[in-house]
């Protein structure tokens, strides 16, 4: 049986503006010579590498995505930005700097959010109180969390989930798909993963069986072509094949069943659409 990975570029678009929620309107653009105040730090951390850590395990879905110099490609997370940000979740929140980097995580109960202010002051109208040693904000069902860099936001009980995660050191998501990520190199401006089911939904096939566990998408600048970077964990016998899909692609189909295609192309829109090709799964049914 004969399996396709989607083509669905509206999909993820979708998926990333539903996630993706703090628009330019929460931003108050520096003018002059001022510099914000900075605010108190207790734990930082860098990179996906570091933000994954903090992530608590359960996540279907993970959106990163931190500024471009290029211009074409920082439109493009500029106005996914933009275009929508969760009114209630943010409605008391207002920041002294840009946004410089965002990770949405996505749980059956709720989000949680990391975003990336370069340490400087947040202002967040709710009730102060305490969290494992660190000061907290919350309202009704809203915490923000400003002690740490990136600043933590979303629905309480994953940001007092992510509090844990952070000083205990255990329990992230990054330790369930760290072995996959490992093998994607470099730094990306955009990051999608999904994970589990979500990662289920996103293929298709006669019979809807599990097929793959996990699907990362990564966007990035490389010299002078954007690359799309994949990587799929199949749970069944898989694997990308050859392709014609973009201007550059290539694979590496690795023993314990992931394989990362790398993709590269003059064309941002094309790229952003393009998906790497599976080899075919032949399934043999005892009688």
């Amino acid at each position: 049986m004969a399996k396709k990975m989607e083509t669905r570029s509206a999909r993820l678009l979708a998926l990333f503006l539903a996630l993706i929620m703090v628009g330019s309107v929460l931003v108050y653009a520096l003018k002059g010579g001022y510099a914000p105040p900075e605010r108190k730090i207790m734990y930082e951390a860098h990179g996906l590498d570091g933000w994954l850590k903090w992530v608590p395990a359960g996540a279907g879905q993970i959106i990163y995505a931190t500024k471009s110099d290029n211009k074409t490609l920082l439109k493009y997370i500029d106005d996914l930005i933009t275009v929508n940000y969760d009114r209630y979740v943010f409605s008391k929140l207002r920041l002294s700097y840009p946004v410089e980097g965002m990770l949405v995580a996505s749980y059956p109960d709720g989000l949680l959010y990391l975003v990336d202010v370069n340490k400087t002051k947040i202002f967040f109208a709710g009730q102060k109180d305490s969290y494992r040693g660190l000061s907290v904000k919350t309202t009704k069902d809203i915490m923000v969390v400003p002690e740490t860099s990136p600043f933590l936001i979303g629905t309480i009980p994953h940001v007092a989930k992510a509090v844990d995660t952070i000083i205990s050191g255990n329990g992230s998501m990054a330790g369930l798909i760290s072995n996959y990520t490992s093998r994607i190199s470099g730094n990306f401006n955009v990051v999608f993963i999904f994970y589990g089911g979500a990662a289920r939904r996103i293929v298709t096939g006669t019979n809807n069986t599990d097929y793959i566990d996990l699907y990362i998408s990564g966007i990035r600048v490389n010299n002078s072509m954007y690359e799309k970077v994949v990587g799929v964990h199949f749970v069944r016998n898989g694997g990308f094949i050859n392709s014609n899909v973009t201007q550059y692609y290539n694979y590496t189909n690795y023993e314990d069943g992931f394989s990362v295609a790398i993709m590269r192309d003059m064309n941002l829109t094309k790229l952003l659409n393009a998906q790497p090709k599976l080899r075919p799964i032949i399934e043999i049914k005892q009688k």
